[in-house]
């Protein structure tokens, strides 16, 4: 499969159309709120919207660039990479932005943004248009057109082109703030004078009287006004206005579109028609698409006579339609030509494949009902757009997959399968997992790498473990076999249920060996970063159940940092980073920074339901982190959502023993009466630690320190502090510890030492 090519979307300010009227009033209004940071342009499709904006573009005697938005634009890591685009066609954006986004994982949040901001204000005042903003839904998307909001620099201006009301953007703040000019359909609407203008522009002669009509019948809809005007033909009864109904815009344009195609010669008639399809338009893809080689100069034919066509790229090799127009010939094409549709879809699809566009081929293949070709396409490119942080794309793939379509294809299936889990729907994913399992190809190759589908699917049953641990570590030995000769992501992924299933089993060190295999293949491969910030997360885990210190500090710093990277802190992958680094933090005496930790963990709680070991996994550990810097309440909360987890569920020994034992500590320190502060510092009492040390640990005076231990001896009923850990220990009231092997000796960073994530 031949890399993704670079995707095509316009850049460069489109020229303003040689049929489009001068709206002096309009960019009169334009002209006078140059100090304003942003305009808005919205308005449903035809009210002239990108014509106005290209008009003031051309006028503005700043530098200005275009972005057509798309709904490949919806997920944040394209649209970021597309605004820099933008920006760097109007004068080259700083070297480091450019190389954090030619990373496999970009850092958003923590590198390109601020470098982002830093560029924003840097640059000489400029005007950046960005077309259909109403394709952008996803949250992070519109919080990353918010940070450009927030930081588009004074004197340069923002111009927001889109159908309906961005809600999401806070728009009230910059009118409060006298920083909007908004512009809608009212404003918009074509003046009588204007109507007048536009026919003589296009070759028609009406009078006044005609001319009221129309005006009176579109009430000042361009884009009514334009097909009617084109369907025009001179003859007294077929008058242009004649045609405008007052109906809805749609019915009106429909209607009219299908004049204005019976006046086009057979040739281009049918190219307009069938090319419909296409999201965009290049000479080559319409070629295959129609079995032709004059594609090239039908387009430029088009964009010639301003029949509706949008160039995409400064050089004249993408193209679309205006949404309206290509909306109603697809409507066209379906009515007149239904086969046709399917044939030129799956057409498409293909030439998309070949030519490495995963998105377009998935879409085009999933339209035209060629099911096998979606779940390849999608199969194959998940991990590396995962990898990349592209979890918007992939959950708008699956969302557009229906439950019959996922019975229909294992490929299909395993790919709603993991998106579900990795968005928490736990009975989503499992429904899924069943269709892939019950797939008849499964000894067929698997389009993501794996040996066959069968191991594909293992890995996923393995995962999400609905039969307990035992068939978790059955699954994972079984892939392991499979996949060890390739060596490849699933090899990985084999090698990450087997030392989860050990850890689960209250075997850790077993759990090390094969994590610790997971971790160093994985280690520095961007297309397996998802794979990565989980293993290293439980590997860590293990580590400190096993006392390893040093260990457990470098690995939860490695992950944090690898989260970053891969912009997957939001999913579930990223749990275990989260719970791991809080241990080490709280083992180091770190204990302030242990609750910021944990509301991360409690961002993505959520999605734990999908997976009941995980859930009951985690939970346990933010129940012993919370015990352990005085949040009693919340260590009841988490173990009584452990004990929820584990009802029922199978195989499950150690857990059940590792929260009994909790429980047992919540209950002996209630009994006791001890206080939160008295909690936290019971742990330490059976280290090594001065009171000083102790003190400095938890950021308390050694006063206030000696204040709480004595309260707690009393409490227990000791006069000594070896008094205090046997009973203590007795009561089982101490962090679990671990024991070392007995061949190795502490690692040699054991010192207690800030994380430096």
């Amino acid at each position: 499969m031949p890399a993704p090519a670079a995707r095509h979307t316009q850049f460069e300010v489109p020229a303003p159309r040689s049929a489009a009227i001068d709206r002096s009033h309009l960019l009169a209004r334009l002209e006078h709120s140059s100090g304003r940071r942003v305009v808005l342009l919205c308005a449903p499709a035809g009210y002239g919207k990108s014509i106005l904006a290209a008009q003031w573009s051309a006028r503005d005697p700043r530098p200005a660039a275009w972005l057509h938005l798309d709904a490949t634009d919806d997920d944040p890591v394209v649209l970021i990479e597309a605004l820099v685009q933008a920006l760097d066609g109007l004068a080259p954006v700083e070297p480091e932005l450019l190389a954090e986004l030619d990373r496999r994982g970009p850092r958003i949040e923590r590198v390109v943004l601020p470098l982002l901001s830093e560029e924003l204000a840097r640059r000489e005042p400029f005007l950046l248009v960005l077309d259909d903003v109403h394709a952008l839904t996803d949250r992070k998307a519109t919080e990353v057109l918010s940070f450009l909001l927030d930081r588009f620099p004074a004197g340069s201006q923002l111009v927001l082109a889109t159908r309906t009301e961005p809600t999401a953007l806070r728009i009230a703040r910059l009118r409060a703030a006298g920083e909007l000019l908004a512009m809608r359909a009212p404003d918009l609407a074509l003046s009588e004078r204007e109507t007048l203008a536009l026919a003589g522009r296009s070759g028609v002669d009406l009078d006044a009287a005609r001319v009221a009509a129309l005006h009176a019948r579109s009430e000042g809809w361009a884009a009514g006004v334009v097909l009617a005007l084109l369907s025009w033909d001179g003859t007294p009864d077929a008058s242009a206005e004649a045609r405008v109904e007052l109906v809805g815009e749609r019915d009106v344009a429909s209607y009219l579109l299908e004049e204005v195609l019976e006046r086009q010669p057979g040739g281009l008639r049918r190219f307009l028609l069938e090319t419909s399809v296409l999201d965009r338009m290049s000479a080559p893809l319409c070629d295959a698409l129609l079995g032709r080689d004059d594609s090239a100069r039908r387009l430029a034919q088009l964009e010639r006579s301003n029949m509706f066509v949008v160039p995409l790229d400064r050089e004249g090799r993408w193209y679309r339609y205006h949404h309206l127009f290509g909306e109603l010939l697809r409507a066209e094409l379906e009515r007149r030509s239904p086969n046709l549709v399917p044939e030129r879809l799956q057409a498409a699809a293909a030439w998309s494949e070949e030519h490495g566009d995963p998105g377009e081929a998935f879409r085009y293949a999933h339209a035209c009902g060629d099911l096998q070709r979606a779940g390849r396409v999608a199969w194959t490119h998940a991990n590396t757009m995962l990898a990349r942080g592209r979890m918007a794309t992939l959950r708008s793939w699956t969302g557009r997959i229906t439950p019959e379509e996922t019975a229909q294809d294992t490929q299909l299936a395993l790919l709603v399968a993991w998106i579900a889990l990795l968005n928490g729907d736990g009975p989503a994913a499992q429904r899924a997992a069943a269709a892939a399992g019950a797939g008849n190809d499964l000894d067929e190759p698997s389009a993501d790498g794996a040996s066959s589908l069968r191991s594909a699917v293992s890995s996923l049953r393995g995962t999400i473990a609905p039969d307990g641990i035992s068939q978790m570590l059955h699954d994972g030995l079984v892939c392991c076999e499979l996949e060890r000769p390739a060596g490849g992501e699933r090899y990985v992924d084999a090698l990450r249920m087997v030392g989860t299933a050990h850890l689960l089993a209250g075997d850790p060190h077993a759990a090390t060996l094969t994590l610790t295999e997971a971790e160093h293949i994985s280690t520095g491969q961007p297309e397996l970063a998802h794979l990565y910030v989980n293993i290293v997360g439980l590997l860590a885990l293990a580590e400190a159940d096993l006392g390893n210190w040093g260990r457990a500090r470098r690995l939860a710093h490695d992950g944090r940092a690898a989260l970053e990277r891969s912009q997957l802190g939001d999913t579930i992958l990223s749990v275990s980073v989260y719970t791991a680094h809080a241990t080490v933090l709280a083992h180091e005496g770190l204990l302030a920074r242990v609750p910021a930790e944990l509301e991360n963990i409690a961002r993505v709680a959520g999605l734990l339901r999908s997976v009941r070991w995980f859930d009951a996994e985690i939970n346990l550990r933010r129940a012993q982190l919370s015990l352990g810097i005085g949040e009693i309440e919340n260590a009841v909360a988490f173990a009584g959502i452990a004990r929820e987890a584990l009802a029922g569920y199978p195989d499950t020994a150690a857990l059940v023993a590792r929260l009994e034992q909790l429980e047992r500590r919540i209950a002996s320190g209630r009994d006791l009466e001890l206080t939160p502060s008295e909690v936290r510092l019971v742990p330490f009492l059976s280290s090594h630690l001065s009171l000083l040390e102790i003190g400095q640990r938890v950021h308390l005076s050694r006063a206030t320190i000696k204040t709480h231990v004595s309260a707690i001896y009393r409490k227990l009923g000791a006069s000594t502090r070896s008094q205090a850990v046997e009973r203590i220990e007795a009561l089982g009231l101490g962090a679990p510890r671990a024991t070392l092997r007995p061949s190795e000796s502490p690692d040699s960073d054991d010192a207690p030492a800030a994380l430096h994530a």
